[in-house]
């Protein structure tokens, strides 16, 4: 995309993420399929209500975001911020992420800095070697190794989500070693769901009651 509208900041953002989510989702509709296909429903059904779904989401999620993310302040206006995205209250890593890629089509890797060039080399280097380590060493060196996925994803997400994630991890790992693993998933679960849909009701609440909370 970037060759076809070179310099297109948006357009670029757009098909990259379309593509990437036409594939994504796929993918993750796909094992839905066949999930509810061993329970024994019935794949036209389940067509049907992924259709719905598909209504609803853009439905409800465009006035959501529209609703929850809010205009960047007139002091990080002055400072060239353009959106909240990114920021310290709205991370948003995979929106950084797909940023970047986009600047980097726009500007081309001669407008990177030099660091973030050292910075795109070392990464890569180092999850070649972690996912080559991981196919190639002995079964019992293997779960020691780092994962790569998890790595990367460390980089592009605030301090405090990666703290939360090592103590879940930490309290899943003693959960198994206790005969215990299934009750993880859906605690898990639930603490996931219940913080963004209490995250989101607080947003709403301050923006549209006018209550004072903070996140």
């Amino acid at each position: 995309y970037g060759v076809i509208t070179p310099g297109n900041m948006t357009g670029n953002i757009m098909s990259a993420n379309v593509t990437g989510g036409i594939g994504l989702h796929s993918a993750d509709l796909l094992t839905t399929l066949k999930t509810g296909w061993l329970l024994g429903a019935k794949p036209r059904h389940q067509l049907y209500a992924q259709l719905f779904g598909v209504v609803a989401g853009a439905a409800i999620v465009v006035p959501a975001f529209l609703l929850i993310i809010p205009e960047p302040t007139a002091e990080q206006m002055a400072a060239g911020v353009r959106t909240v995205l990114g920021t310290e209250e709205w991370p948003a890593p995979s929106c950084l992420v797909w940023a970047g890629v986009s600047e980097a089509f726009s500007n081309g890797i001669g407008g990177m800095h030099y660091t973030t060039k050292w910075a795109i080399a070392i990464g890569l280097l180092i999850g070649v070697a972690l996912t080559v380590w991981e196919k190639l060493a002995p079964k019992n060196v293997k779960p020691y190794i780092p994962s790569a996925n998890g790595v990367g994803i460390a980089m592009v997400i605030p301090g405090s989500n990666c703290i939360a994630m090592f103590v879940g991890s930490a309290i899943a790992e003693i959960m198994r070693r206790r005969q215990q693993e299934n009750v993880v998933v859906p605690v898990a679960s639930g603490l996931i769901a219940g913080e963004s849909l209490m995250g989101v009701l607080i947003i709403v609440l301050s923006t549209i009651v006018g209550l004072n909370l903070k996140l």
